[in-house]
């Protein structure tokens, strides 16, 4: 083999020895870089901004009666995220109204027939929002009862917060504060427990 053989079989041997290299380097590149990534957005458990507590606010929850006679409910209901921070969440509020007994670990007695359960779905931005105090940094909620019995003098009010997976929730003992019929409201007392 002559001197130029040599050369351009070295060369030759070269270039092929770089296009396996090159080669190699693509198919590794696109088999590691092209794994599937996550399908959306990390949860929010995962991130760790999820609603872990729920809680009526006692300074802002009462019972009250307007001038008509009706008896409202007005709540605040706070919810709060792993850092101990008031937080949004979109789901669902029940709020429950239960008889008191005393003397009982759980206060909860037989829950109010005409009332005693209502609702509010507020999984929708607009929604949501329309109830959100930016000030106090809670949820606020007004709603109209039926008729209590007049010897009543406490109640239990249980809230409730469910998202898809979870539910959350807290329970406040008010107390009647009136003796007449017209002026009658309703103060938080605590847990009662």
């Amino acid at each position: 083999m002559s001197r130029k053989q040599n050369i351009r079989l070295a060369s030759y041997l070269m270039m092929r020895l770089w296009r396996g290299i090159l080669s190699m380097l693509l198919v590794l590149g696109f088999v590691s870089g092209c794994t599937p990534g996550p399908t959306g957005a990390a949860s929010p458990r995962e991130t760790g901004y999820h609603v872990q507590t729920v809680r009526l606010k006692e300074s802002f929850t009462r019972m009250y009666q307007d001038n008509q006679g009706r008896l409202h409910v007005k709540t605040t209901v706070e919810l709060r995220d792993p850092f101990g921070d008031s937080i949004k969440a979109l789901g669902a509020f029940r709020f429950e109204l239960f008889q008191y007994r005393p003397a009982y670990h759980d206060p909860r007695g037989a829950r109010l027939k005409e009332g005693g359960m209502q609702t509010l779905d507020l999984s929708r931005l607009q929604e949501n929002d329309s109830h959100w105090n930016r000030i106090t940094r809670c949820y606020n909620f007004d709603f109209t009862l039926a008729e209590l019995p007049y010897d009543t003098t406490r109640l239990v009010v249980q809230v409730t917060f469910s998202q898809e997976d979870y539910r959350l929730q807290d329970i406040l003992v008010l107390e009647r504060t009136g003796k007449d019929d017209v002026n009658t409201s309703f103060r938080p007392m605590g847990m009662g427990f």
